[in-house]
């Protein structure tokens, strides 16, 4: 598990527990449908008018986010939702070959396997409730797998 998610200043309707966030925010029936929708996005009010009374979420429309000059109430990161967390499993394979053993002159030959498993470490979902991909995560974190060769000579 990873990080916290961070979070702009948003207008948000109910309450803010994280129990109540987290069937809000549905993360596991979600992903288990589209692995790069990390939360509910239509939890974002996009209608015209005021939001229903028994409306829990976000304001999604644009012209109603909070201006700049706003006192900031809803929190900077929630536990509720987190990021993906870091998995990466590197390898180096070496194997030396002497030369001239009675000078020490010999060579290193070394693969090096980054990120071996090749696997995806997604970034952070779109945490802006004004975005067609509010709730979707759209890029990674790191690398695919990297494959380096090296020689070296020592003398």
């Amino acid at each position: 598990m990873g990080e916290a998610t961070d979070w702009g200043n948003r207008f948000f309707y109910g309450n803010i527990d994280k129990e109540t966030l987290k069937k809000l925010f549905r993360h596991d029936e979600v992903r288990s449908k589209d692995i790069l929708q990390w939360f509910d996005g239509s939890i974002a009010w996009r209608g015209t008018g005021a939001p229903p009374a028994d409306f829990v979420g976000f304001d999604g429309r644009t012209a109603n986010q909070p201006g700049s000059y706003h006192v900031r109430m809803f929190p900077v990161r929630l536990d509720a939702i987190r990021e993906d967390g870091i998995m990466n499993l590197d390898l180096k394979i070496e194997r030396i070959f002497p030369i001239k053993q009675e000078r020490g002159i010999q060579t290193r030959f070394s693969v090096d396997l980054l990120n071996a498993t090749n696997h995806t470490n997604f970034a952070g979902p779109n945490v802006d409730p004004t975005s067609a991909n509010f709730g979707r995560v759209t890029s990674q974190r790191g690398l695919s797998r990297v494959i380096q060769f090296n020689l070296r000579v020592d003398f």
